[in-house]
């Protein structure tokens, strides 16, 4: 009798421990938790801390270490549009264009309206020589953003180039109007000058930017080479 009420309890018992871990096991499947990595960080801490450490190393211009941050952004989030662009702009930087206008496209799909994504693509397809493709992103830009002085100057460098010399000018200053003392605007205005024969003008536009930057190679550069076209 006391061998059989014994056998008894221990089975009632095993099947009270069954049940609690059977119920244990339940709530922490139906319960909701934050996903957790052996650095016990959370998905978005990880997002967070790896774009501000992509973002200083891209500034710091270590660019094979910034695409390994930005990688890694995107291997916890498919979808992230900002790591897509710099990922872009640093194959760009480091001369692979025909692959950063991948990461450009990728990130087009996902928001077709980013103005900074959309001219970025078009800088890109300038160097590769289509400017003429360029020119549809820039002016696309604009529609979304009438108000983009990157867009304007980016327009007027593209129609420079296509000797579009008169709608150039009167893209860069669009800017100018806003912000005369651009000097990025003020530079591409001097190209564009010296490009269509006016040396005169193209003097002084970049003698406003060197007022301005003193130390800005290229501008010295181009009014070197004015000054020694013009004695020839």
């Amino acid at each position: 009798m006391f061998l059989r009420e014994h056998h008894n309890y221990i089975i009632v018992n095993a099947l009270r421990i069954l049940f609690v871990w059977i119920i244990i096991i339940s709530i922490s499947i139906l319960v909701p938790k934050p996903i957790l990595t052996v650095t016990g960080q959370t998905v978005a801490e990880q997002l967070t801390k790896l774009l501000h450490e992509g973002n200083f190393l891209y500034a710091q211009k270590k660019y094979d270490q910034a695409l390994m941050s930005f990688k890694k952004v995107l291997a916890l989030d498919s979808k992230n549009t900002f790591a897509m662009d710099r990922i872009g702009l640093i194959l760009y930087n480091l001369g692979n264009v025909k692959d950063a206008i991948k990461y450009f496209d990728k990130s087009l799909a996902i928001d077709q309206n980013n103005t900074g994504t959309l001219n970025s693509k078009g800088l890109a397809l300038g160097i590769l020589g289509n400017h003429t493709a360029a020119l549809e992103l820039f002016d696309k830009a604009l529609s979304i953003d009438p108000n983009s002085m990157d867009a304007y100057i980016n327009k007027g460098t593209a129609l420079g180039i296509l000797g579009k010399y008169g709608d150039a000018l009167a893209s860069i200053d669009k800017v100018l109007a806003i912000e005369p003392n651009n000097t990025s605007a003020l530079t591409v205005k001097a190209l564009t000058l010296y490009s269509a024969g006016n040396s005169t003008e193209a003097r002084r536009s970049l003698d406003k930017v060197l007022d301005i930057e003193p130390n800005n190679f290229f501008a010295f550069s181009l009014r070197m080479r004015i000054d020694n076209s013009t004695k020839e």
